[in-house]
């Protein structure tokens, strides 16, 4: 057995490594365990650029963009005042696990008891914490939810291509193209995401918002052939492909288990955006700090320190403003092509549209954005926004407003 850490870090995904590096900073001893801790991130992860100056990592951009565009038909195509960037996923991590010890394995079980936790790898390893933090994405086996609910499925397809005649400007990416194509889905829309590399090359992605269920990727692909041929451009080589499936409005984890987690596995997924990069490393430092002071505290147990972290993670306004958020993922759903214009042409004239995306504002902001959306909405939006009211997603919606 190796010797004992106060965090066993179960994943060395971004999530995982924010939690171990702030962990690490904050004074405690800290272990990652991986299935492959070395090999490179497979997500290709975009960012807004003030997100990442307030977190101090600017400097692990790459490509950056003064603007981003939202195109949603002939009639209406917004540039947005914002810088977008895209994250250098290998300055990210080696900023993030300088001087961490890495260790290839998985856990396959995990023993609680009075001063600590035990885990045993799938190799038969044996490693003890006193804490254990699950960051493994969001299916996960060791975090224990709330309650189970149906989730959403953001699905997206990319390449990283050489693209001949693209006809998109190569000095602004595209956030969200929901432009009608030659088999084009109303029913269920669809949207490229664009991001213009340099040199002939291109981030090209057909993404479904949120949606259920799945959509398969094999339909994906299809779909952005169809878009870039209709756009008139030619595919040629394709260096990279990314298939990325992230459930949506999962069930918030229990404050009274013994496990900690962060990113997916904490349900840290935006609810209406899939967003969750930034949202983790903001919340990091948050935990660790947390986790030390409690351990550090006279009488300190691990029970109390990892309802201490789960408080830090998900105090209670954000518990509530989650809550909101999955409503507005539950009526995403339901929305087909043109209405799903509709909401983001009135969506982007509230004046706080990036702290929404972000995921940052308590309730009473959160609910002032909401009803400036509602306002701005043509009457159709209003009665979908509306008819879910008395769902379950409305009553859980109305009890964390009035609770």
């Amino acid at each position: 057995m190796t010797a004992p850490v106060d965090l066993l870090v179960m994943g060395a995904g971004p999530a995982g490594l924010a939690a171990a590096r702030a962990a690490a900073d904050a004074g405690l001893r800290v272990r990652v365990v991986d299935p492959a801790p070395d090999e490179p991130w497979p997500n290709n992860y975009g960012a807004w650029i003030p997100e990442f100056e307030a977190l101090g990592l600017a400097d692990t951009l790459g490509r950056r963009w003064a603007s981003a565009r939202v195109h949603l038909d002939e009639a209406r195509s917004l540039s947005l005042p914002r810088g977008y960037g895209q994250v250098d996923g290998a300055a990210l991590r080696h900023r993030l696990a300088a001087g961490l010890p890495l260790q290839t394995g998985a856990v396959a079980a995990l023993a609680h008891d009075a001063t600590g936790v035990t885990a045993t790898l799938a190799d038969g390893q044996i490693l003890r914490a006193t804490l254990a933090l699950d960051a493994t994405g969001a299916q996960t086996s060791f975090i224990q939810r709330r309650r189970d609910l149906r989730p959403g499925f953001q699905a997206a397809l990319g390449w990283e291509v050489e693209l001949v005649d693209a006809p998109w400007p190569a000095d602004e990416m595209r956030l969200m193209d929901f432009g009608d194509f030659p088999g084009a889905t109303p029913a269920a829309p669809t949207f490229l995401y664009v991001m213009p590399l340099g040199g002939g090359r291109w981030f090209v992605e057909e993404t479904v918002l949120v949606g259920r269920p799945a959509r398969p990727f094999a339909e994906l692909e299809g779909l952005l052939r169809a878009r870039l041929a209709h756009a008139g451009a030619t595919v040629g080589a394709i260096h990279a492909v990314e298939r990325c499936l992230i459930p949506m409005g999962l069930g918030l984890p229990r404050a009274d288990q013994p496990v900690l987690g962060l990113g997916a596995a904490a349900g840290m997924v935006h609810p209406a955006t899939g967003y969750s990069l930034p949202h983790s490393l903001r919340a990091a430092p948050r935990l660790a700090q947390a986790v030390a002071q409690a351990l550090g505290a006279d009488g300190a147990t691990p029970a109390a320190a990892a309802a201490t972290g789960w408080a830090a993670v998900w105090p209670r306004d954000r518990r509530r403003a989650w809550t909101i958020l999955t409503y507005g993922m539950e009526v995403l759903c339901r929305l087909g092509a043109p209405a799903t214009r509709d909401f983001f042409a009135a969506f982007f004239q509230a004046p706080d549209w990036a702290d929404f995306l972000a995921g940052t504002q308590p309730v009473p902001a959160l609910t002032r954005t909401m009803r400036q959306v509602f306002a701005a909405a043509p009457w159709g939006i209003r009665a979908r926004l509306m008819g879910g009211s008395a769902s379950g997603p409305g009553l859980r919606l109305f009890g964390a407003l009035l609770g």
